[in-house]
């Protein structure tokens, strides 16, 4: 069994249609995938619950160190952009992907600390997986 370490993860980000850009400085991301569960319990389940598939749905947070040579990503991606994302776990490894939108930029800046910034993404569609 191999096991993964984050060290040689990243997400690559675009408008949607253009060319993905990896994102400079990536501290972490990580994406939150769901799908309903549609009660279909009737008299006849026999006491157990019982369930179907219902909609899926996807959201994603990407923090990362502002870095200079970024700001022309940061003047295509602001909130309400619909993008394609990318997360890979590895270079070149297993990748997340998929459209959505940008719900959040949230820079964080102190005196004692890297001016970072926080995106999230509500995906729009599926999580492609490969």
């Amino acid at each position: 069994m191999s096991r993964y370490a984050g060290k040689t993860g990243e997400v690559k980000i675009a408008p949607h249609g253009g060319t993905l850009a990896a994102i400079v400085g990536v501290k972490s991301w990580e994406i939150d995938a769901k799908c309903d569960a549609v009660d279909v319990t009737g008299m006849d389940s026999g006491g157990a619950k019982e369930f179907l598939s219902g909609l899926t749905e996807w959201n994603g947070t990407v923090e990362c160190f502002v870095d200079s040579s970024e700001l022309q990503i940061l003047d295509e991606i602001r909130e309400g952009v619909p993008c394609d994302v990318a997360f890979a776990v590895q270079t070149g490894g297993l990748t997340f992907s998929g459209t959505g939108v940008i719900t959040g930029i949230k820079p964080s800046v102190s005196v004692e600390g890297a001016v970072t910034l926080s995106l999230t993404i509500q995906g729009s569609g599926g999580l492609e997986i490969s």
